[in-house]
Formats: structure tokens, C-alpha cells, sequence
């Protein structure tokens, strides 16, 4: 069975988890069993779904040891406020057929240390009537479990899973299932069990997890026409210089806005996305409606529209456009805030952690945009990445010019198989000791964190910053994954912030208070 060793494996953590009786809780509603219906939620106007509905592994705990498991996924409402109407979950199981399984399906609040589960908003419990044998790569038997007596209102995001007791199923092992080969970004679970803490799944089962089998139904309280504002799209176009479409909203451009507007709880006809007047001062409206038709209830449909930001409109500012969307059965508005200008602060990697493959000489590319120039002087690099042995790894970086040069290459290797030490954190320095042969040989934490690079940063020395930085790590030894948690450049002279004035002499940065910069 290919993915019984990482359910093996899982065991070990199964040692691992907090009674959940010791979570901060908020006072929940005593709730009878709810029967649990075949049902996959896909299909259903608001699901939100993050597996591709087959299952390479399954998570769980160990019946001799460990008594209750409990495995969360993270879950972004699709509107808010968003009602949570229902779950859909799949469950395996090694060893003897079960029936009549009980479990809880629990909702947390991303209120815990570092955005862990904390506040449990409510649960559930549910019955089902008999759970799937394990087979990698089965489709997963589908499960839907009503918790809309909970009448839980979403304005965040919420962690969405189960619990259930592992020593009230002796001589089997029950699992979560999880798909590991959908593709996407990680669906940022958390587990816990009998012993431990809540625990990011992308590093506790990094070889086998990129979502669990767990699918919710959420939609408005009542049928509203809403813009899906973290799917908005901006594209920025600078006629006086092309080469300032950046991907930033500056003074004096024109601004593309490809918006969706999604249709929950109803479905509506003749609907037309508007940008609302009167518009906000220094806002021009070139493009100001888009006539979307219909919308099925659950369905979106993309409207563009397009603005032009004044010459002195102020820096580092959020401009509120409001939106309004009319249509036969009545009027919406939403709001959209455009950042004019971007912080200096704010660049750095987006969709992470990202899991590491193995073994694979290519590996994986993370990115950086960097939308002002300037020429490189000195760069330092630091990366977090979580391995259990750093002699496995490669890390390069690729400037915007192509230059490729690496940072790491598999410390103490050769021989087979490198230094076998578990590495969290590494700062990259021109003029540090070279780590290759730095090992610990009792294992434990790579002994080493402000180090070399393989080969020179001073590389990169006279070239234009701005672009495309990108960072390549690989993992070319079998055994132990990993993944890549963030990465920063450090350059010499600091990125400024992107915020320049189209079509001004010399391309002139102004400032937050609105005035131009001299010369």
C-alpha cells in the first residue's frame, strides 16, 4: 500500500495532540448526532472545495495509543458575510470495516498563536453509517453533515474538520483522507492529538498532504450580488512609458479592474457591475459599467472596468471605490480599496509554504517582484525552509538579468548522504565561512545559520534590481521532504517605494504627502 508508510508515520504524531477539551472554546450548543448524508458538496452553489476528490494518504492515530485525533483545514468564506450551512468529509479506514463511526465536525476561529486554531465557534456530531476501506488513490466517499442549526456568520476565515476517538475503534486504523497530488497552494491544515499541541500539517506529513478530503457549503444569509474582492485583478497601463506598467497603481495611469461578481444565495438576471457615483477625488472614470446578463445562484461572472488616477493623487493611500451592481431582482454595492503606490515593505513571496518534491534536481521556484531600479551593490538572501537533513538540499537564485548562482549545495555531501541535521533558517553573506562541511554527527539542528554562499553574491553586483528574483530549491536525495516557508532579499541600495508619477519628467517619485520629489 504506496502511502501506508506515511500513514505509519502519521502514528507517531498520533502520540501527538492536545485533549480538545483544552482549546479556548466559545460556549457551544449541546447538539443530538446528526446523520451524515452521501453527498460530495462539489456540486453545490457555495462550495468551496480544495481537493481534486481522490486520496494518496490518510492521517490518523494509533488505537493503542492515542485517543482522540483531530485534523483541520483552513477555509476562506466565498462571501461575507457567509453562513456555514454544511461539511462534506471522507474518511478510510486499515483494519476492520466500522460502522455507526462517530466524530465530531468542529469550526475554529484563526484566532491562536501564530493564526492556529483557537476559539472553537461550534461543533457538531455526526454519525456515519459505515467508512471506506483505504485504496491509494480511491475517489473519497463523500460525507455531508448539516451544522446550519449552528447559524454561524462569516466574516474571516475559519479553520473547518473533525475529531474523533481512536480507542472506541480497536484493531483499526481510521483516517482523515488527503489528496497530496492536486497541485495549488496547501490548504493550511493544522492536527493535534492525545499528547500534543495544534501542528501545521505541511510539516508534520509534508510527503502526503496538500488538502484534506473536508469541502463546506457557505453562502449569504440571504440572496446578495457581491464582488469577490480578494479576486480582483489590476493591471496598470503608463502611456508616457510603457515600462512603468509594473503591476502597481501609480499617479497618472489608467487602471484596469477585471472584477467578479458572484451571485449568492439566488440567482439574478440583467445584472450590470457599475463603478458608483460620485467618483473619489483624483479618480477618473474611463470604463464605468459592464453589463454581466445572468448569474445562477453560486455562479460569477467577470465585469471590466476602467479608471484613471490624476497626476496628484497622494502615495501610499487605500482609494474606496465603490461598486454597484444592479440588476432585475434589485441593487448591491461592495467596496474595492486600490493601493496607489507599494511599499517597499510589502515585497516578498506569495503562496506559501510550498512543498518541497523529492528527488528532483529542477525543485521548485518561489518569486519576488521588485517594481523599482536600481543597480545592485551588495545583496544578502535569507531563507526558512524546514528539512530533516539539509545535506539533501540545493539551493540557486536567479536574478531578473537571468544570472544564476548558488547559494547551498547539499552540505556535507559528498559522501552519501550529507550532513543529516535538521535546518529551519539560513542567512546567506558574501565574506561568511563556507557550511558545506559543517555537520553535527549526533543529528539535531544544522549547527550553522550566517553562512556563505556556494558562490558569490557579488554576482548580482551592477545589476538592475528591478523584476524577477527567484529562488530554486531542490531536494535530489529521497527519504525526507520538506518545505519552503519565505525567503527575503536584502539588497544594497534598499528597493524604494513603487510609487512614481506616469508621464512626469524624469519619472519622478512623489511623496506620502503628495508633493514631487526634487531632482
Amino acid at each position: 500500500m504506496r502511502a501506508l508508510s506515511a500513514l505509519l508515520a502519521g502514528i507517531s504524531f498520533a502520540c501527538l495532540a492536545l485533549h480538545p477539551g483544552s482549546a479556548a472554546s466559545a460556549p457551544v450548543p449541546t447538539q443530538i448526532a446528526v446523520p451524515a448524508d452521501a453527498a460530495d458538496c462539489s456540486a453545490v452553489p457555495g462550495a468551496v472545495v480544495h481537493d481534486d476528490g481522490t486520496y494518496e494518504s490518510g492521517f490518523g492515530g494509533w488505537f493503542k495509543t492515542v485517543d482522540t485525533s483531530e485534523f483541520v483545514d483552513r477555509f476562506d468564506p466565498p462571501v461575507r458575510p457567509s453562513t456555514l450551512d454544511a461539511v462534506c468529509v471522507a474518511f478510510a479506514v486499515q483494519g476492520p470495516e466500522i460502522t455507526d463511526f462517530q466524530f465530531n465536525v468542529r469550526i475554529y476561529a484563526m484566532d491562536g498563536p501564530d493564526g492556529a486554531p483557537g476559539t472553537l465557534l461550534g461543533e457538531v456530531p455526526a454519525t456515519l453509517p459505515q467508512i471506506a476501506p483505504y485504496e491509494y488513490g480511491a475517489q473519497g466517499a463523500f460525507f455531508r453533515v448539516d451544522i446550519s442549526m449552528l447559524n454561524l456568520v462569516l466574516n474571516d476565515e475559519v479553520y473547518v474538520g473533525v475529531e474523533w476517538n481512536d480507542m472506541a475503534y480497536p484493531g483499526s486504523m481510521i483516517n482523515i483522507a488527503s489528496d497530496a497530488e492536486s497541485g495549488g497552494p496547501l490548504a493550511g491544515g493544522y492536527h493535534r492529538n492525545t499528547f500534543t499541541p495544534w501542528t501545521p500539517l505541511y510539516f508534520s506529513f509534508l510527503s502526503s498532504y496538500r488538502a484534506l478530503l473536508i469541502r463546506t457549503i457557505a453562502r449569504a444569509p440571504k440572496p446578495i450580488l457581491a464582488v469577490e474582492r480578494n479576486k480582483v485583478e489590476t493591471i496598470d497601463h503608463c502611456a508616457a512609458n510603457p515600462e512603468q506598467g509594473n503591476g502597481v497603481a501609480e499617479p497618472g495611469e489608467e487602471i484596469d479592474l477585471q472584477v467578479p461578481v458572484l451571485a449568492s444565495a439566488g440567482g439574478f438576471g440583467g445584472v450590470t457591475l457599475r463603478l458608483a457615483l460620485p467618483a473619489p477625488p483624483g479618480v477618473q472614470y474611463r470604463i464605468s459599467d459592464s453589463a454581466l446578463g445572468s448569474i445562477a445562484e453560486g455562479a460569477s461572472a467577470t465585469g471590466l472596468l476602467r479608471i484613471a488616477l490624476e497626476p496628484g493623487v497622494q502615495c501610499m493611500q487605500d482609494i474606496e471605490l465603490l461598486l454597484q451592481m444592479d440588476s432585475d431582482q434589485g441593487t448591491f454595492y461592495s467596496t474595492f480599496p486600490l493601493e496607489v503606490g507599494r511599499s517597499a515593505k510589502e515585497y516578498g513571496p506569495a503562496v506559501l509554504p510550498l512543498k518541497i518534491p523529492e528527488p528532483d534536481e529542477e525543485g521548485i521556484e518561489s518569486s519576488i517582484q521588485i517594481p523599482t531600479g536600481g543597480n545592485v551593490e551588495e545583496l544578502a538572501v535569507s531563507v526558512r525552509l524546514k528539512h530533516y537533513t539539509v545535506g539533501d538540499i540545493i539551493l540557486r537564485l536567479r536574478s531578473p538579468s537571468g544570472t544564476v548562482i548558488t547559494l547551498l549545495d547539499r552540505p556535507g555531501y559528498p559522501p552519501f548522504p550529507g550532513c543529516e541535521n535538521e535546518v529551519n533558517s539560513i542567512f546567506f553573506m558574501d565574506g561568511e565561512a563556507d557550511p558545506e562541511d559543517v555537520c553535527d554527527p549526533d543529528g539535531g539542528m544544522w549547527p550553522a545559520y550566517l553562512v556563505g554562499p556556494t558562490e558569490p553574491l557579488a554576482t548580482f553586483a551592477g545589476e538592475d534590481m528591478q523584476g524577477t528574483w527567484t529562488l530554486i530549491t531542490a531536494d535530489v536525495s529521497s527519504g525526507n521532504t520538506g518545505a519552503l516557508e519565505d525567503w527575503s532579499l536584502h539588497l544594497t541600495p534598499a528597493p524604494s517605494d513603487a510609487c512614481s508619477i506616469c508621464g512626469a519628467a524624469g519619472n519622478e517619485a512623489i511623496f506620502a504627502n503628495g508633493f514631487d520629489a526634487g531632482p
